[in-house]
């Protein structure tokens, strides 16, 4: 029993001691992220201000923050003509629908004035 007990300990131990050696690898990963985003901030600030030195000296771009946007207005879409909103019925296309709809069916073909009567409504 004392030989299981000892085996135990020491897997035990072995785990801690890895999970130990783990958690110093990631807290130095974590360290080098950290300095290397700073360092990379650092740049960043130094090249935005470099951009904006330049923009004042070689015309006033007058560039206020390096990657805004200024938002303007869409202009509006031009009014659509009154022609185009009444719709204006036109018989000869509407016989000529009707009898392309009836030619593919198995019906005979009704007279024009039939179909004109049919599809023109008050």
């Amino acid at each position: 029993m004392s030989q299981l007990t000892v085996e135990a300990a020491q897997a035990l131990q072995d785990a801690t001691d890895k999970a130990l050696r783990t958690e110093r690898e990631h807290q130095a990963r974590v360290r080098a992220l950290e300095a290397s985003h700073a360092e990379t901030e650092k740049n960043l600030t130094a090249v935005q201000r470099r951009n904006r030195r330049l923009a004042t000296e070689l015309g006033g771009l007058a560039i206020q923050d390096v990657g805004r946007v200024v938002m303007r207005p869409c202009p509006s879409p031009p009014p659509i003509p009154h022609a185009l909103l009444t719709p204006s019925p036109e018989p000869d296309f509407q016989i000529e629908l009707q009898n392309f709809f009836l030619t593919d069916s198995n019906e005979p073909m009704p007279p024009p004035s039939t179909v004109a009567s049919v599809t023109s409504r008050p």
